[in-house]
């Protein structure tokens, strides 16, 4: 089979979109209008996970006063607030709010994170893929959730046995995969929340996607093994942690190597330092949902 590389160049095609997230110490609420610009980016950090209650009180103080019209004047927020708080806890009624408001959006919680980070928000990257979730403990390690042209493959929730168990343990469950996901790209993921967590940074705003080649990823990360923080993109993981993940990716590179293109976003490296490391000129060529806004130091 033709191998192919990863085409993004329609990054900018997304609609609008909101997210709204918790249970992993915060809830976010982002989006833009039709024109990219940004209309909403309020965060709550508790310190702990957030319930389902407060996420709802949250949209209601924070979205439903918001009447600004989003998607061409179509809708408000006010209108699609409405509509996300009638379904709080039912995942097939976000088709419903799709159809009735014309936007898209996830409701992220840890169980059902993998699903609507799909449904809200990956289903529209016109790439067939492979995305790796590195995930806490809501995940099961090995599952395979097909969703369009992506494979999610879930990892690293505590139950590996060191970084060799878990890499081979990662390569069996994508070996498992249709092997037409495998001839595009490898969709690198976070250490807990799904790949939006990335993806938006947070509270920082659209980040920009880069594209690296597979086996310089590779390359960079062993020679930075032994210095793992460099990896953590504002995540603040512990040391620990990230180096653990950082090994289990080399294994996983090493072991399929049919991966040609690895989509990842800048925000995943300190001050873009992995991009840099890797392909400089493919930094200076990223695809953005917005103009970047980082300083040295780290993503802003």
């Amino acid at each position: 089979m033709t191998k192919k590389t990863a085409n993004i160049a329609d990054i900018n095609e997304f609609r609008t979109l909101l997210v709204f997230e918790w249970g992993s110490r915060a809830l976010r609420i982002l989006g833009r209008d039709s024109n990219g610009k940004k209309i909403k980016n309020n965060i709550f950090y508790p310190n702990r996970s957030v319930t389902a209650e407060e996420a709802t009180a949250f949209i209601r103080r924070e979205l439903l006063p918001f009447k600004a019209d989003i998607n061409a004047g179509k809708v408000t927020i006010q209108a699609i607030a409405t509509e996300v708080l009638r379904c709080m806890d039912s995942g097939p009624c976000l088709q419903n709010v799709k159809d009735k408001t014309g936007i898209e959006f996830g409701i992220i919680d840890p169980k059902r994170e993998l699903e609507l980070c799909a449904k809200g928000y990956w289903s529209h990257l016109e790439l067939a893929g492979i995305f790796v979730h590195f995930g806490g403990k809501s995940t099961e390690f090995g599952r395979v959730t097909e969703i369009g042209n992506l494979h999610f493959v879930e990892g690293l929730n505590g139950d590996c046995r060191g970084s060799e168990d878990c890499a081979e343990r990662m390569a069996d469950a994508i070996q498992r995969v249709d092997r037409r996901s495998t001839e595009d790209a490898l969709i690198l993921t976070g250490n807990v929340m799904c790949e939006i967590g990335f993806m938006l940074n947070g509270a920082k705003g659209f980040q920009d996607f880069i594209m690296l080649d597979a086996e310089k990823l590779r390359n960079a990360l062993i020679a930075h093994r032994d210095n793992p923080l460099f990896l953590d993109g504002g995540q603040k993981r512990t040391a620990q942690e990230i180096k653990l993940a950082t090994e289990v990716l080399i294994g996983f590179l090493e072991r399929m190597d049919n991966i040609q293109t690895v989509v990842i976003s800048r925000a995943n490296a300190r001050s873009g330092l992995l991009c840099e490391m890797v392909d400089a000129e493919q930094c200076r060529l990223r695809q953005s949902f917005m103009p970047r806004q980082s300083v040295p130091g780290g993503p802003t």
